[in-house]
């Protein structure tokens, strides 16, 4: 777990997490438990990335453009002009 961390602030770590959970215990007690807080946060850190992917997919450089769909016809294959 926290094997080259110093003790002293491992073991502090541990008791302020303990600490934290239970004061949100007290206070939010008629409220959803922690692991519904936690799976929510979750939720929402999960759809600003995707928000922020598709963000960075929108912006296409123009001189790396490449079709994202190819028609072809029985006409596809016949040289269009001649020399």
């Amino acid at each position: 777990m926290m094997f080259q961390m110093n003790p002293g602030y491992a073991a502090l770590s541990v008791i302020a997490m303990i600490l934290v959970y239970l004061g949100l215990k007290r206070t939010r007690a008629g409220e959803r438990d922690l692991s519904a807080v936690l799976k929510g946060v979750l939720f929402q850190l999960t759809r600003q990335l995707q928000v922020r992917i598709q963000k960075g997919e929108a912006e296409v450089d123009m001189n790396s453009w490449r079709p994202s769909s190819v028609a072809i016809s029985r006409h596809s294959l016949q040289e269009s002009f001649y020399i």
